[in-house]
């Protein structure tokens, strides 16, 4: 398998994204510019969602990928369970017209 000319690395709060393409001495093409466009458009996308309740969804997706399907709907409603006033606040909003089509 060819190694990634993009590596990611976290330090605290802070997400690095690092280019290593020596062979063209990490320039820039039209591809890859596309292609980092797209990936901070989603991250800020992402970011704009209650990050709470982003945490509990991934967090729950990660535990849950080998687990049987009974198994894997209780951890999913035991961790998901603390964020219903989340929910409940995020549908309010909703029904007042705000966060339709992404925009919150």
């Amino acid at each position: 398998m060819t190694p990634s000319p993009v590596s990611i690395e976290k330090q605290d709060d802070i997400w690095i994204v690092t280019l290593d393409r020596p062979d063209v001495r990490n320039a820039v093409d039209s591809p890859t510019a596309r292609a980092l466009h797209a990936a901070i458009t989603l991250a800020r996308q992402l970011a704009a969602f209650p990050q709470a309740t982003m945490r509990a969804d991934r967090e729950s997706a990660l535990v849950q990928w080998d687990l049987p399907l009974g198994e894997a709907l209780l951890q999913e409603w035991q961790r998901g369970k603390a964020r219903i006033p989340d929910a409940l606040e995020g549908a309010t909003r909703f029904a007042a017209g705000q966060g339709r089509h992404g925009k919150f």
